[in-house]
């Protein structure tokens, strides 16, 4: 399984990009490793900057270098569900090592997309219909 902190690694030697209008990003940090976690917080900043409303998951990578012990926890879990709580995020702890709560993240982005856009399909439907109505009057219009 591709380790997720990887792509971090590679945005953080390239250039940011984000599509607009994303609806969901993976934001991941190591949990062994307190410079990845000020990165995630710049990236975090950089992408509200872009697109305010795209849905943002924290990913905590490597847990299973904890084996269990959270004092191998370079960063806190309480400091990483504070900032969570702060910028209305959601946390999955991750190893792509034994793949724990990989497939858990992505199902949740996928279920959280769909709850959205079902949302703004419905809103799109009603919308369309009252524009019908007025265009309506209009056509009773005489020349």
């Amino acid at each position: 399984m591709l380790d997720l902190f990887y792509w971090l690694e590679i945005l953080n030697r390239h250039s940011f990009v984000i599509p607009r209008g994303s609806k969901a990003a993976i934001v991941c940090y190591s949990v062994k490793d307190d410079e990845s976690w000020e990165r995630l917080q710049f990236w975090v900043a950089e992408l509200r900057k872009m697109e305010e409303n795209c849905k943002v998951y924290i990913c905590a990578t490597k847990t299973d270098l904890l084996r269990g012990d959270n004092k191998r926890r370079v960063i806190d879990y309480h400091t990483t569900t504070d900032y969570c709580d702060e910028i209305g995020a959601e946390l999955f702890e991750t190893s792509s090592r034994d793949g724990t709560n990989i497939s858990e993240m992505f199902h949740k982005i996928a279920s959280d997309y769909l709850k959205v856009e079902t949302q703004f399909e419905d809103h799109k439907e009603f919308s369309l219909s009252k524009s019908e109505e007025k265009s309506s009057c209009c056509s009773s219009r005489k020349n």
